[in-house]
């Protein structure tokens, strides 16, 4: 049929399925008025992005409509979008976006307690957030349904502490138990790295859903959202119900680059000899507040200086490596009864468990030497249980390396670079039986390393531009 004959339902159904059109997701044809087909959920207030294809759409209109007024958007209004907002002055704001000063009908609306309520905590342990928002919506018809659902939903609940607690993992599960054929969210991007503190088991469904395609990913927050600095970056993620062809395989590697490095590389391990947070443990609690936690704090150094002492008074004293106010680093003696560490009689490297802006630049703290009978606070982790002093140095230079930083780097999209993040790293041998020759400088080391796992030279190219050199 001619395009000047075709009805507007039909040219704009040929736009959107030719990805053109104001939808992002390639609709079938349907029977049913396309109208009906689009029905929006909202979590969250910024979505702009939908506001100007919902505009687009209005615009296609009215080259096909004889009527030009806004009859057709407070139609879609009315009908279509279905608004949820995370506060009263989100409400007001969303409608006075949407509607202005028209009157028209909207259907926006507010829950209370609603982070509570997805956290099903206190009285809420049962709660469905699709038979609320049913009853808020004043739905007569219990299969009613949402096309699909998108937004821009809460990304953590701040606490009294320094730790902010993401919560934007709630609303992509809440939006799926609403039952739509899509969900599209733009969100914090850390769970692609399996960072970050969304629950683990969370973030690995994620990487292995058949049904999830990643539809955007920007490294740095700031250009999609000027001023505000989110480590890890930003995506939008797109859940299809009846889409099995996506997925992400269990992995995420954002540079094509990377990945041909990580295929050659094939196996880590280097996880395996990485600590966890606070090896070295008292024998007592020295905080009263948190009795149960033995591990050294970072300012143990500052409030308890009667048991960290600035000068060794006894030949059994234990070394404890820290900071002081002002992240300076130092040394504290403490009785050798008040420490239990496995790794204590042994040779090791303390490295910063949180440095570096994270990504493929590689950039970490100062690695350094833990010599027997040294142990450190929790602001560093041990690595490596070395018998000989040799081989804990050939893993120090082994860790400045580019080549070790930038594998690093593919997990490691914060500051936190915990023993989960070493995962794509290979160990190797660090002795003297080593197929390496750890006596070398370490760009000599590098280079060892190039030819070990036979990267080309693009590959190379790439890690020697993008990570700078540790010495």
């Amino acid at each position: 049929m001619a395009k000047d004959k075709l009805t507007a339902e039909e040219q704009l159904l040929n736009l959107i399925e030719d990805g053109q059109g104001p939808n992002p997701i390639k609709l079938k044809r349907k029977k049913s008025s396309w109208l009906n087909y689009f029905s929006f959920s909202q979590v969250g207030i910024f979505f702009g992005f939908l506001i100007k294809a919902l505009k687009d759409l209005v615009i296609l209109l009215r080259d096909n409509i004889r009527d030009p007024d806004l009859k057709v958007w407070n139609k879609v209004l009315a009908d279509n979008i279905y608004v949820l907002c995370k506060s009263p002055m989100a409400k007001s704001i969303t409608i006075r976006t949407l509607a202005g000063y028209s009157g028209a009908k909207t259907n926006i609306v507010f829950i209370e307690d609603l982070i509570e309520k997805l956290q099903q905590k206190n009285n809420f342990k049962n709660y469905n957030l699709k038979d609320e928002l049913f009853k808020k919506f004043n739905f007569s018809d219990k299969n009613m349904k949402f096309k699909a659902v998108v937004g821009n939903p809460p990304y953590q609940l701040n606490t009294d502490t320094n730790f902010a607690k993401p919560i934007y993992h709630l609303f992509f599960e809440a939006a799926k138990s609403l039952d739509s054929d899509y969900v599209s969210l733009i969100h914090p991007a850390r769970f692609l790295f399996n960072a970050g503190a969304t629950p683990k088991e969370w973030n690995r469904q994620m990487l292995n859903d058949k049904h999830l395609s990643l539809l955007m990913y920007e490294a740095d927050s700031q250009k999609i959202f000027s001023g505000v600095g989110i480590a890890g970056g930003i995506c939008i993620t797109l859940w299809s119900k009846n889409n099995l062809d996506g997925g992400l395989g269990g992995t995420f590697i954002a540079s094509e680059e990377l990945r041909k490095i990580i295929n050659k590389v094939k196996v880590g391990g280097f996880d395996k000899i990485v600590g966890s947070r606070g090896e070295t443990k008292l024998t007592i609690s020295l905080d009263k507040k948190y009795p149960n936690d033995l591990r050294i704090a970072p300012n143990y150094f500052d409030r308890f200086p009667k048991y960290f002492n600035a000068e060794k008074h006894s030949e059994n004293d234990i070394k404890i490596v820290g900071l002081l106010k002002g992240n300076k680093r130092a040394e504290r003696f403490i009785k050798r009864d008040m420490i239990k560490d496995q790794k204590l009689n042994t040779w090791k490297v303390f490295l910063p468990k949180s440095n570096g802006n994270g990504g493929i630049d590689g950039s970490i703290g100062v690695p350094i030497l833990g010599a027997p009978f040294v142990g450190c606070t929790y602001t560093f982790l041990q690595i490596g249980s070395f018998g000989k002093e040799l081989e804990a140095n050939n893993c120090l230079k082994y860790i400045k390396t580019k080549f070790c930083r930038i594998l690093l780097g593919t997990l490691k999209v914060t500051q936190d670079n915990s023993k989960n993040t070493w995962k794509n790293v290979p160990l190797q041998d660090f002795t003297n039986k080593s197929d390496i020759d750890w006596s070398k400088s370490i760009s000599e080391i590098d280079k060892q390393l190039y030819k070990k796992y036979e990267l080309d030279k693009k590959e190379i190219d790439f890690i020697e531009i993008h990570v700078k050199p540790m010495v």
